[in-house]
């Protein structure tokens, strides 16, 4: 089957690779009535997995609502985001029209709050949870509604994370983010076995609410890890796309191999990035024997000039997206100090490094904070342990943050 190169997008249809086995596991969750959190680093392929099952779930009859989180920036913006989200299901309740309603009214009592200035904060958890609460109401009927005349409901929230992260750095945030995430563990539990709901995000959702002391909100989620494609996979995806590229460009199995351990982490992305800087390779750069293994080295260093950073940047942004200040400062001096050397640091060295940097801070503080934030840069695919050693995950990644900041 021919192959589209798309890089940084949702990938459907044909240009969905090799996730059969998870998008089958992901089925029988949902099919089972369970609630799903994707967990995984970002650019893995989350959010393609999602709209496969959402393709499949529309298929089999069910109402299938995909709702892109990442713009949102307010609960009144969120609501409109899943009204919006219905309405392109072809959901045509006059619910709908209510719940509008009640987003209107929650989006002029956040401009009233947002305009008094001199001191004044929102106090959405007290003045304006109602029209929270009872938006919350309106669309559980919805819901209800929705469910008792179709087969099943399922809804895919993808980038939850992002908006929650806007919300947090509003007044009140604390509580504002609070509010959401118990109202959306309410929905589900109102509408357990008949509305099915998948959470993912490019910021793990596990992580942010580990991090603001929130687990509790999405305890009742079923984990789904989703891992980096094998190397007999990440081969033949190679070949494939050399195959079914408009040039065409041909690989053998060597020099695919060759690729992946130019990459190191297989990420679907990754190996994406290095087929199309391998296929632009300028011709000037080219070997007399294109491709070989002498051009997959210049297009990796295509991959790392400047003009290229675009393409790993959002690692670096994201450190801000789920850190607060200080922690996301720690982040970057950990990694700042791991990808100065392919061997990688012990973790050792780095509380050494790091009670350094701060002498009169409590050395018992620091390690806690050492082992957290090392714990998160695992998590979210920054780096992984190889025993005491800490090491980038992807050498890409890892020169790229070399160069880029060390």
């Amino acid at each position: 089957m021919a192959i589209s190169n798309i890089t940084g997008s949702p990938v459907s249809g044909g240009d969905f690779y090799d996730r059969e086995w998870e998008l089958d596991v992901l089925k029988r969750a949902v099919v089972a009535g369970n609630n799903v959190l994707l967990t995984a680093p970002r650019r893995v392929g989350k959010s393609s997995l999602v709209l496969a099952a959402l393709g499949w779930a529309r298929s089999e009859g069910w109402t299938s609502i995909d709702v892109d989180a990442q713009d949102c920036d307010t609960e009144a913006s969120f609501l409109e985001k899943l009204i919006e989200s219905c309405r392109a299901a072809g959901v045509k309740l006059t619910l709908l029209d209510e719940l509008a309603q009640k987003a209107k009214a929650l989006k002029r009592f956040l401009a009233g709050a947002n305009l008094g200035g001199g001191g004044v904060t929102i106090q959405l958890p007290d003045e304006g949870a109602e029209d929270w609460r009872e938006a919350g109401r309106v669309f559980q009927r919805l819901l209800d509604q929705l469910s008792s005349n179709a087969a099943r409901v399922l809804i895919g929230i993808d980038e939850l994370p992002i908006f929650l992260a806007k919300l947090l750095k509003q007044p009140q945030g604390d509580e504002r983010v609070d509010l959401v995430l118990r109202w959306l563990r309410a929905l589900r539990g109102q509408t357990q076995g008949r509305v099915s709901w998948i959470i993912c995000g490019s910021v793990g959702l596990d992580t942010f609410v580990e991090h603001h002391g929130l687990v509790g909100t999405i305890n009742d989620l079923q984990l789904q890890p989703l891992g980096p494609f094998s190397e007999e996979v990440s081969v033949a995806f190679l070949m494939a796309l050399g195959e079914s590229s408009a040039g065409r460009l041909p690989l053998t199995e060597d020099l695919a191999r060759a690729m992946l351990r130019r990459v190191g982490w297989p990420l679907p992305y990754y190996l994406q990035l290095m087929f199309h800087a391998l296929s632009e390779l300028p011709l000037e750069a080219r070997s007399r024997s294109y491709p070989s293994e002498a051009d997959v080295g210049a297009a990796y260093e295509q991959l790392l000039s400047p003009h290229c950073f675009s393409y790993f940047a959002h690692w670096d942004t994201r450190l801000d997206d789920q850190l607060d200040v200080a922690r996301s400062a720690t982040a970057r001096f950990l990694l700042k100090e791991v990808c100065r050397t392919n061997r990688g640091v012990s973790r050792d060295r780095l509380q050494e490094r790091l009670l350094a940097r701060s002498p009169q801070a409590d050395p018992e503080a620091v390690e806690r904070e050492l082992d957290l934030v090392l714990g998160l840069l695992e998590r979210d695919g920054y780096l992984m342990r190889d025993k005491n050693t800490c090491v980038f995950r992807s050498f890409l990644l890892r020169d790229y943050w070399r160069r880029r900041f060390a």
